[in-house]
């Protein structure tokens, strides 16, 4: 835990170790990943391209959704909006491939830091199935909010880790090392970070 207060650490406290093999212990530069945290992040990212008339969100999130489409399991069903994704009311089922989440060993449907990272569309095949009619059913989700990370980088051009970087972290002076993509990061032991769209785990 941490108090930061004018650009400078005031508090610090620490339990547990950063590597259990290595005993290594946290300190104050020590990175975490923050994993569903960054869905606050992708909102509020959807929330400034709808400040700037950039995306509507009652419209039909395939209007702004260029790298694959979300495909309604019946014809009938009304289309899934941005507000449903940000709502996790959309009929994105929680998991999209179980069973890699079951046989990875990972967490989840997320990567491991040494894997190759497929785009969403590559993961999603093209389309990201609707189980159940958008606005009907609660259902918590990660592969909503890494839709909407893929909506924001269809609708601004900039890939989500320079979007958050220049539009949230910077404004907010986290500077470093806070990032969507772990790769650039310097560490003495593998971190847990958090990483880009496929929330890597949002």
């Amino acid at each position: 835990m941490g108090v930061v207060s004018n650009g400078s650490l005031d508090f610090f406290y620490r339990h547990g170790v950063a590597d259990i093999t290595s005993n290594t212990p946290i300190t104050e530069d020590t990175v975490f990943r923050i994993a569903s945290i960054t869905k606050t992040f992708t909102a509020i990212a959807v929330m400034q391209l709808e400040e700037q008339g950039l995306v509507d969100l009652e419209a039909p999130a395939n209007d702004y959704l260029h790298s694959y489409r979300l495909i309604p399991a019946e014809a009938s069903f009304r289309p899934a909006r941005l507000r449903h994704l940000l709502t996790h009311t959309a009929g994105i089922p929680q998991m999209v491939r179980p069973r890699r989440a079951l046989s990875s060993g990972w967490f989840g449907e997320s990567f491991r830091l040494d894997e190759s990272l497929p785009t969403l569309a590559e993961y999603y095949r093209g389309g990201l199935r609707l189980v159940v009619e958008p606005g009907t059913t609660f259902i918590y989700t990660d592969h909503g909010f890494a839709t909407l990370g893929q909506i924001v980088e269809d609708v601004s051009g900039q890939h989500l880790d320079r979007y958050f970087r220049e539009h949230i972290f910077q404004p907010l002076g986290m500077s470093t090392p806070t990032s969507y993509d772990p790769s650039g990061l310097s560490h003495t032991s593998r971190p847990d970070t958090t990483c880009g769209p496929l929330a890597r785990k949002l």
